[in-house]
């Protein structure tokens, strides 16, 4: 084999490999054959950060933070639209936990959830009025957004909030 070959071939290998680390896929195959085996249904990879929730949460459950004088770890609450003190730094939870159990929480990063049912690629993602959920469906009038992400696929977010919060007026 050429050595340009070769050289290719471990090229391919390496991306296809670090494609299933970040997304959580698996790699199989026989020489010459790469194949990405389904990601698990819950899996996540990004900056993350341990916290206290106030109250208890699941996988993907979206958060904020409530107080910085835990034991060591920041307060969390789900957040919620409704209201601007519900918005802010927001987390996303990446394990089910207790009240008051630490537990890990993505702080920026991507999340494949099948709970998260984006109809395309690309929608903004932001903050549900219902405590703890995202949405990609426009709020009513009263109620507050704050983009989160953006959809990559169908229970695919690429998980990036921003600090700007609207007030929907119409």
């Amino acid at each position: 084999m050429k050595k340009e070959r070769i050289g290719f071939m471990l090229l391919a290998f390496l991306a296809i490999f670090s494609f299933a680390g970040i997304y959580g896929g698996f790699v199989t195959g026989t020489l010459g054959k790469i194949a990405l085996i389904d990601p698990p249904a819950e899996d996540y990879c990004g900056l993350v950060q341990k916290v206290v929730p106030m109250e208890d949460v699941s996988f993907g459950d979206v958060v904020y933070i409530t107080s910085t004088s835990g034991p060591g770890y920041p307060y969390v609450a789900k957040a919620d639209a409704d209201a601007t003190t519900t918005l802010g730094d927001i987390r996303i939870m990446v394990a089910s936990a207790n009240s008051m159990g630490p537990a890990p929480s993505l702080v920026e990063g991507i999340i494949h959830h099948p709970a998260y049912a984006f109809t395309s690629a690309g929608l903004p993602v932001h903050v549900s009025n219902t405590a703890g959920l995202v949405t990609t469906t426009d709020l009513s009038a009263g109620e507050y957004t704050q983009i989160i992400g953006y959809s990559q696929s169908p229970g695919v977010l690429k998980f990036r909030p921003s600090y700007n919060i609207t007030e929907v007026t119409d």
